[in-house]
């Protein structure tokens, strides 16, 4: 029998290299009815790492970037053309360390008022996913299977969106987002943040 390690405890493995900082946006804004979604990018073949894969807006800390933060708001602006203004931060998930790429990912969460005005980096994003927090916060629509990975046979949890996998290290941001009482908060913060335009 083959052993398998759950994709969580991949977290908990030591590099022998310091690992590098990065940093996401996981963004809260109205549909036509006014219930939440969160936009993903299906990242670019072109890419150097993790080509073809479901994510949130973000990527490594620049050297001239004052706080992980405001590595957030860049790379959500430079990925996704998400004005800065157009949201308010309410709060930090704790961070995420993905193995394969050798990151602490540190995700932020805001909300917006109304849809962004997305445009979508031509290099960078091969598609945008607009999914809504039911979706995700239903957990009927999560999945376990095993597989091969570069890092060897895993127990992977994953959500399908359309035929897309969101898996991996943003599963795991995920999980943190849905968990008791975040969820709650950031829903108050929407919902007045949607109100008061």
């Amino acid at each position: 029998m083959v052993a398998m390690t759950p994709i969580n405890d991949v977290a908990a493995v030591a590099s022998p290299v310091r690992p590098r900082d990065a940093a996401v946006l996981l963004l809260l804004y109205p549909d036509a009815t006014g219930q939440p979604l969160i936009p993903f990018i299906r990242r670019s073949l072109d890419l150097r790492r993790h080509q073809g894969q479901i994510g949130l807006p973000g990527g490594a800390r620049d050297p001239d970037d004052a706080s992980l933060l405001d590595t957030a708001r860049r790379e959500a602006w430079e990925e996704l053309r998400i004005e800065p203004a157009a949201y308010e931060v309410v709060c930090h998930l704790d961070p995420v360390f993905t193995q394969v790429s050798n990151f602490h990912v540190y995700p932020f969460v805001g909300v917006a008022a109304v849809r962004p005005a997305f445009e979508p980096d031509a290099y960078e994003v091969a598609e945008l996913l607009e999914v809504p927090l039911a979706l995700l916060a239903d957990p009927g629509r999560w999945r376990e299977e095993v597989w091969e990975l570069s890092t060897g046979r895993r127990l992977v949890q994953y959500c399908d969106f359309n035929g897309h996998r969101i898996w991996g290290l943003t599963a795991r941001i995920l999980s943190q987002f849905l968990a008791a009482g975040v969820q709650e908060h950031v829903r108050g913060a929407f919902e007045r943040r949607v109100r008061d335009g």
